[in-house]
């Protein structure tokens, strides 16, 4: 039962138990010319001739039929087919017996075709040498060319880091600068403040009769225009809060320009560098953009604070 089933599986598995149609013709003309059917052996052999695929089955054929056309004592068509078999494979044996005056002929014969195929072989071995040598020089130009390619995007991002460094530390420099001038206007506004309330508990003889030429420089002052503090200080919370804005698009761009880098990056070291340095630049970016918002709120209170004093009425005591 065991040897029906593999028997089986042997003939339905193509390639294993069925022959291919060239060994078919083959076998064919060779068992034909065991039975002397000589004619109808190189019929065969032209078949299997037809059903050849690579040059040693072609050579078989050849060869194959040069031993029968000495049989039929054509040995003028059996020298061709021997050289031709011969120029394909010069080393194949004869795949049938032969007379010893015909095997030496074919030994002579060999000999020649091995002389006369020498410089061919050679020229083609030297042609095979140099495309080999040719495909070498061209990976070792093309390996050439991808470190130079990495190269070149390694300085781009360090010229753009470097550029970045410099436009934040150009953006660091313009918040110390806003940051110290809200600071002295604020000691400015404390200052004036401070002198207000000094000059209104000051105590006063009569002040109804206090000429007007005779009154307190500080409630002069007071009667006077509106102050230009909270105007300075929208000024420069707008100048502050448009460079924080400015620096963080700028931030911002680079972090959208390398995250595309990374998507187009060969390799995934260079990728994951990319999307590091893109993640450091929009934190970079959200940072500066919240201090914009923080920077351009103080704008719209110092704003509000110098219209309320621009509307007020005049204080108590001045001149109409």
């Amino acid at each position: 039962m065991r040897l029906t089933c593999a028997l089986a599986l042997l003939i339905s598995t193509p390639g294993l138990a069925q022959e291919s149609d060239f060994q078919k013709y083959y076998n064919a003309a060779l068992r034909l010319h065991e039975s002397t059917e000589y004619e109808r052996a190189l019929e065969t052999l032209g078949n299997a001739r037809k059903a050849a695929v690579t040059l040693e089955e072609s050579a078989k054929v050849n060869l194959c039929e040069g031993v029968v056309l000495a049989d039929l004592n054509r040995f003028d068509e059996a020298r061709a087919a021997f050289k031709a078999g011969l120029l394909l494979t010069p080393d194949a044996p004869l795949p049938l017996k032969v007379a010893p005056k015909v095997q030496a002929e074919v030994d002579v014969m060999r000999a020649r075709v091995k002389k006369e195929l020498a410089p061919l072989l050679a020229k083609q071995e030297a042609e095979r040498k140099q495309a080999e040598a040719e495909r070498l020089e061209a990976e070792a130009k093309k390996r050439q060319a991808e470190d130079k390619a990495r190269e070149a995007q390694r300085l781009e991002l360090d010229n753009n880091k470097l550029e970045a460094e410099a436009r934040a530390a150009e953006a660091t420099r313009l918040l110390a600068e806003a940051e110290a001038k809200l600071r002295e206007l604020e000691r400015l506004e404390a200052e004036r403040r401070q002198a207000a309330v000094l000059a209104f508990d000051r105590p006063v003889a009569d002040p109804g009769l206090t000429p007007p030429d005779r009154q307190s420089p500080v409630v002069t002052a007071l009667a006077g225009p509106p102050s230009k503090v909270p105007m300075a200080l929208t000024i420069a919370f707008t100048g502050a809060a448009l460079a924080a804005g400015g620096v963080g698009v700028y931030f911002g761009t680079q972090a959208q320009a390398k995250a595309d880098q990374a998507k187009d990056a060969v390799y995934q070291d260079d990728a994951q560098r990319l999307l590091q340095q893109g993640s450091t630049d929009a934190t970079t970016a959200n940072i500066l953009f919240g201090t914009a918002g923080g920077l351009a709120l103080g704008a719209i209170i110092s704003g509000i604070a110098w219209a309320s004093g621009m509307s007020s009425p005049a204080p108590v005591g001045s001149t109409p």
